[in-house]
């Protein structure tokens, strides 16, 4: 399988996964020490942080995203990059809230066939 696939399904998993609204699921995607700089937050969050925030996060009613640009790079060190911009949705006081972003994640292979997400920027677009 090429890394282009494997960067596009990886990002597309995790997105599908943000909008089950599980946080533990969603956590599962992260190694344990992973970092994040969260859409909707303005701190830098590192390990046992990321709970909270997608606790918040996944809270808002309705939502989910979608992708609308996307780029892979693969690392000679055998991580997978990828950037792009989506864009998410839901609903607060009765309105329907959209704000596209732009965000990019490092995924590092486990060695047991999977990928965990151990770099996470994601922004609001200005």
């Amino acid at each position: 399988m090429n890394e282009s696939y494997i960067g596009y399904h990886l990002t597309d998993r995790w997105l599908k996964t943000v909008c089950t609204r599980n946080v533990e699921s969603v956590l599962r995607l992260y190694e344990p020490d992973a970092i994040l700089i969260g859409t909707l937050s303005d701190r830098i969050l590192v390990g046992d942080e990321l709970e909270g925030y997608f606790h918040m996060f996944l809270s808002k009613q309705n939502l989910c995203g979608k992708i609308t640009d996307l780029w892979v790079q693969a690392s000679d060190h055998g991580y997978i990059i990828t950037s792009g911009l989506y864009t998410f949705s839901w609903i607060e006081n009765r309105q329907v809230q959209v704000v596209p972003a732009r965000f990019s994640f490092v995924f590092i292979p486990t060695g047991r066939g999977d990928w965990l997400i151990t770099n996470h920027h994601s922004s609001q677009v200005p």
